[in-house]
């Protein structure tokens, strides 16, 4: 699937493959918005995002099309993602 993005600047849209299925969606839209409801919590829960095959925050607002894939504590990115995080709050609460 070659990236689409249609409309000009303005009410611009972006085609992703989220899952292995196309979505249209605005530009500036969250990853988050696009994590099905029963996979935000429980066994399976989202965690982050492969954006392009990047690592990528569920806060963050593609401009481009391309593929997205979710991570979870059962993918090592997703891993990362959750050692990452508690290592930073252990830090913030440290300096407190």
């Amino acid at each position: 699937m070659s990236p689409v993005e249609v409309n000009g600047d303005q009410g611009r849209e972006i085609l992703l493959q989220v899952e292995g299925e196309k979505k249209l969606i605005p530009s500036g839209t969250e990853l988050r918005s696009l994590v099905p409801a029963d996979r935000l919590r429980g066994p399976g829960e989202v965690l982050a995002a492969l954006y392009n095959q990047r690592v990528a925050s569920l806060s963050y607002r593609p401009s481009s099309g391309g593929t997205v894939e979710w991570l979870t504590f059962g993918d090592r990115h997703g891993w990362d993602v959750y050692r990452r995080s508690a290592c930073l709050m252990l830090q913030a609460a440290v300096k407190r």
